[in-house]
């Protein structure tokens, strides 16, 4: 058996200062070389492929494709892709079988494509659940949890809602994050809850408290299309700065 520190990929948006912030390698930005060689790439391919003039990808959807291209080149183990603007819709659904979905706290925006209520956010937002994938969201409005429901039973998934930070075991010494404000406390849960369902997939998931249900168990179970998720003892890799990377073993 061989142990070695999973390599990562991260696509977000938008870009402060250069392009290539939307695309990371372990936490860093590619380089410019490396970016303008995919970016050309598949632009010259597509331009070639071409029906008419206008017959190319809007930005965002040739940005993700690149993305693909450059971390498959790369080969990373895990690829964190965040989505454009609402998920119903979103050229990112055109990865099926993603290992785990998340959801952060929503509020009203964009609304010229998703529209100006609550419960129209939460409905697009939901369309980025796959069937039999796992997800979690952040706790959300009632009414934001409510369609949220309605979309894991109707798509078929869990929808696990993320604890407080609070609720994790950190050891003695109190978790710090390196930006604070609540909101970061809730988006590191989630993200915490995520990386664990992904660790599972993987047989390496962190023991759930005595009396606590793993997530993997209870989507076995089929019962309520949503439940409150569980906190958890966090490794020395989660907690310390020095520790970038998860281990995976092949």
């Amino acid at each position: 058996m061989v142990t070695r520190l999973a390599y990562t990929g991260e696509v977000s948006s938008p870009h402060l200062v250069s392009i290539t912030e939307r695309f990371l390698c372990d936490g860093k930005p590619v380089g410019t070389s490396l970016f303008k060689d995919h970016f050309w790439d598949i632009y010259n391919k597509l331009f070639k492929l071409r029906d008419s003039e206008d017959d190319m990808p809007h930005a965002f959807a040739f940005l993700t494709l690149l993305a693909f291209d450059l971390f498959l080149a790369q080969g990373v183990d895990a690829l964190i892709l965040e989505v454009g603007i609402g998920g119903q819709y979103d050229c990112t659904n055109i990865v099926e079988r993603p290992a785990v979905c998340g959801i952060t706290s929503l509020h009203v925006d964009h609304v010229q494509y998703l529209g100006n209520t609550l419960e129209s956010v939460a409905w697009h937002k939901g369309g980025v659940f796959k069937p039999g994938t796992p997800a979690v969201t952040a706790p959300q409005h009632p009414r934001v949890m409510k369609v949220l429901e309605n979309r894991a039973e109707e798509i078929g998934t869990k929808l696990y809602v993320a604890p407080p930070l609070a609720t994790y075991d950190g050891g003695p010494d109190p978790i710090r994050l390196g930006i604070p404000g609540h909101v970061q406390q809730v988006n590191a849960s989630l993200a915490l809850q995520m990386c664990n369902i992904w660790l599972e997939a993987l047989g390496q998931g962190v023991e759930q408290p005595s009396g606590d249900e793993a997530i993997s168990s209870a989507m076995k179970k089929g019962r309520e299309w949503s439940q409150k998720a569980q906190g958890f003892k966090l490794t020395d890799s989660m907690m310390n700065d020095k520790y970038k990377y998860f281990v995976i073993q092949e």
